[in-house]
């Protein structure tokens, strides 16, 4: 997959078909192959740190919550927050 043009990431991780990092200027992308939930970033969300896994990534807060979106959350909203 490419990375999306013109971008600085301070965070990456890569999942088995995508990639997602956060930019410089705190913007979350996600890029790749990326199937239903993945690439769709819960909106007004800034992560401090990312991890991806086969079809879905999760996302540090700077206040040491998480969230998580894409596929296999077990739950039928698609972003899941622990």
């Amino acid at each position: 997959a490419t990375v999306p043009n013109g971008r600085k990431f301070k965070a990456i991780a890569t999942g088995r078909w995508h990639s997602c990092g956060v930019t410089t200027t705190d913007e979350t992308v996600c890029w790749g192959r990326i199937p239903g939930e993945i690439g769709r970033v819960p909106p007004g969300e800034t992560f401090t740190a990312l991890g991806a896994g086969e079809n879905r990534t999760c996302g540090l807060r700077a206040d040491g919550t998480v969230t998580c979106w894409g596929g296999g959350l077990g739950c039928a909203d698609p972003f899941g927050t622990y």
